[in-house]
């Protein structure tokens, strides 16, 4: 299995009043702008929590990369 944490790029959104999110994103390696992809929003539980944008990854995102 791919090391998930690697393959999602890490950013950052940042409100006008300072207020920052942090998200990862991934594009697939054959991406191809002239298709659509679906969109996937992962919405981790409370246990998932936390700031260093990795710990969404333990459980359920990864088992779509299976």
């Amino acid at each position: 299995m791919p090391n998930l944490i690697d393959l999602c790029e890490a950013r950052t959104y940042t409100a006008d009043d300072g207020f920052s999110l942090a998200y990862r994103t991934y594009i697939p390696a054959d991406y191809d702008p002239a298709k659509k992809y679906p969109f996937i929003l992962y919405l981790h539980g409370a246990g998932r929590c936390g700031s260093d944008n990795e710990q969404q990854f333990c459980h359920g995102i990864s088992e779509m990369f299976v």
